[in-house]
């Protein structure tokens, strides 16, 4: 199957972690049909992953969960093989040291090569004379192309790529009037993976991977059916490439990394962007209630002791107001040692000054 390419415009003109899996419960006798290739799984070592469908592009990766339990106090190298992956298709680690039940993230990586389609697959692990397997679904996406801008889609959801091909220009677009680098700063492809269901990614949630430049929905013909519509689609675009944004802002400037910034400015600039893309009327009508209820406490408390996505968003909207889209981006760009440094050099304030005028600002906002 070969790529479509569509050329609505040049990403070369100026113009948001870990997926955490939901568990599942581990079901014991696990690859009941054998196919008279496998021998039958061991009741003395149990395997599974969650979740047992991955939807994996083209020289990517996902990190599913895996589960162990030996039994009858069995230890040692635990090994692990794909059986029925595309060539080039590995997992890592592929040995984990066994000393009781256990589970961890492990990586399961596609060639840049391997060939586009559905796989039915097994991991089988290995434990001395011991082995059990799980099934695997393992989907390798077509995409569509626009520049450097990959979308891929669950086979036969192409119009979903098309339409979000569509929100995602639109977004750069309205980003790169306040951050004229929005593109530039972010080097190699710009990848967004649609999944479909069941494949370990919640209704109502986004994700962004910085270290793979993705951002992450359900596919949105399917998530329409619980909600999201245009606007969360577009305001949570904006959202997930500012973490990718930041977290390169971050490798470029030097100093404080952006692990080590707070989750709540992390969250925040990620607010900010949507709320930049939204407007001021559109995002106060959708978040401006579920927000508002967190300023008797941020009058009270620190940003670290409400929710990051709503303190995030105040703290921001103050800065922004204060010192405008310049002043974030010298926050953001700042090479100095801790965040704190970054917010004074770039404002002025010290953290104790800033939390004495945010806070004013915010007793404004009650009215």
């Amino acid at each position: 199957m070969k790529a479509k390419v569509i050329r609505l415009f040049s990403l070369a003109t100026p113009l948001l972690l870990l997926l955490v899996a939901c568990s599942s419960p581990i079901q014991p006798g696990n690859g009941e049909d054998n196919g008279g290739s496998y021998p039958p799984p061991s009741q003395d070592l149990v395997i599974d992953l969650s979740p047992p469908r991955l939807f994996i592009p083209q020289g990517m990766s996902q990190s599913p969960i895996l589960y162990v339990i030996p039994k009858n106090g069995n230890t040692g190298a635990l090994r692990l093989l794909l059986d029925g992956a595309p060539e080039g298709t590995r997992v890592s680690p592929d040995t984990i040291t066994i000393t009781g039940p256990f589970s961890r993230q492990i990586k399961v990586t596609v060639s840049s090569s391997a060939a586009l389609g559905t796989y039915e697959m097994r991991l089988r692990g290995t434990l001395n004379s011991l082995e059990a397997y799980v099934e695997l679904h393992l989907t390798v996406p077509p995409f569509l192309r626009e520049g450097r801008l990959f979308v891929f889609y669950a086979p036969g959801y192409e119009s979903d790529a098309e339409l979000f091909l569509t929100w995602t220009r639109e977004v750069l677009g309205k980003l790169a009037t306040f951050f004229p680098d929005v593109l530039t700063a972010v080097p190699g492809n710009i990848n967004v993976l649609l999944y479909p269901l069941n494949s370990g990614v919640d209704f109502g949630r986004a994700f962004a991977d910085p270290l793979q430049n993705s951002i992450n929905f359900l596919t949105p013909s399917m998530g329409q059916t619980r909600g999201q519509d245009a606007t969360w689609y577009q305001g949570n675009i904006a959202h997930e490439y500012f973490h990718i944004l930041y977290s390169y802002y971050r490798k470029s400037a030097g100093g404080h990394s952006y692990q080590n910034s707070p989750s709540w400015f992390k969250e925040g600039v990620g607010e900010y962007a949507k709320y930049l893309v939204l407007g001021e009327e559109t995002f106060d009508r959708i978040y401006g209630q579920r927000y508002g209820v967190y300023i008797p406490t941020l009058l009270q408390r620190p940003l670290e002791d409400v929710d990051p996505y709503a303190g995030g968003s105040w703290a921001l909207r103050f800065l922004h107001i204060r010192y405008g889209a310049q002043g974030i981006r010298d926050i953001l760009k700042s090479p100095a040692p801790s965040f704190w440094e970054a917010v004074s050099s770039a404002t002025g304030l010290t953290q104790e000054m800033f939390y004495g005028e945010f806070r004013a600002w915010l007793q404004a906002q009650l009215g």
